[in-house]
């Protein structure tokens, strides 16, 4: 019987527990047992999660670690993490109005989210608002936010929330990663002045460290080589076609050319793991 077979026995109904002279019986003795093989298989989800994410995937964020959306990604295959059932409000369209009216919106994402390893799922709430830190360094008002990034951003707010609470990552601290070997603020770090919003020296990074794992995880190798694909635009100065040919040139991109790579590369890694999906629902060939 492997770990995850003694996990699912063990969320059987356990007997209330009785005293009996003082003493815990049989039945109570095996419900606490079951409670510490439980604690103790969390415990290991949580070791073997934390080593299958990289130092990039975790950001500094007001002294805790964060882990973003690149991260819950990675997870996904190891873990069979799914996300089902979502709602998200307001519509694209209204987001889009609103915005262009220059009024904030704050776009709440709902919907079941689970692991078919460990079993559990449950209802997750997330979402952003456009006032969030997150979209501070933006040039322009609001209405020169784009919609569909600001639902984006919810989204991947929703996931993060979900896989990191599935997985026991929740609450982590950077003493408990630095047993890993991940270094506060190797991956960057997102501080919040008194108004609520970001600096913006500390932002990109993050931005810039996602772009980089997605391609990694959708092309491996080929990574730097797809970057490329991504980048490619005819010059209005010369009309020659140039291209980003090293990953030191996300740090010189503008914001804007920034979060519009990052948008494709989730193109990318969405149709990654379609592919990934769909090779796996094919009969596989019998053993004769």
């Amino acid at each position: 019987m492997d770990e995850v077979e003694r996990f699912e026995e063990s969320l059987a109904p356990a007997a209330p527990l009785a005293l009996t002279h003082g003493l815990v019986d049989t039945d109570s003795a095996k419900a606490l047992a079951a409670v510490d093989q439980r604690i103790a298989f969390y415990n290991e989800i949580r070791k073997r999660t934390v080593k299958l994410t990289l130092p990039q995937d975790w950001v500094d964020m007001g002294g805790k670690p964060y882990l973003q959306g690149q991260g819950v990604q990675r997870l996904k295959q190891p873990w069979g993490l799914y996300f089902r059932d979502v709602r998200i409000e307001p519509t694209l369209e209204e987001t889009r109005t609103r915005l262009r009216r220059g009024e904030h919106v704050s776009v709440e994402v709902i919907g079941m989210a689970g692991s078919r390893v460990t079993g559990e799922e449950s209802v997750f709430l997330g979402g952003r608002s456009s006032d969030d830190g997150f979209f501070a360094d933006r040039k322009g008002g609001i209405e020169q936010l784009d919609a569909e990034d600001l639902r984006k951003a919810a989204i991947t707010n929703w996931e993060v929330r979900a896989g990191t609470d599935l997985l026991g990552l929740r609450g982590l601290t950077w003493a408990d990663l630095e047993r890993f070997g991940f270094k506060r603020g190797e991956g960057g770090t997102v501080s919040y002045r008194q108004s609520g919003e970001s600096t913006g020296a500390t932002s990109r990074k993050p931005i810039v460290n996602e772009i980089k794992s997605g391609l990694e995880i959708a092309f491996g190798p080929k990574a730097l080589d797809a970057l490329k694909t991504l980048t490619t635009f005819k010059s209005e100065k010369d009309g020659k076609m140039v291209s980003m040919s090293s990953w030191e040139a996300l740090d010189k991109a503008s914001d804007k050319w920034l979060y519009r790579i990052l948008a494709d590369v989730k193109k990318e890694v969405a149709a990654w793991q379609q592919t990934q999906e769909a090779a796996k629902a094919e009969p596989q060939p019998k053993l004769v």
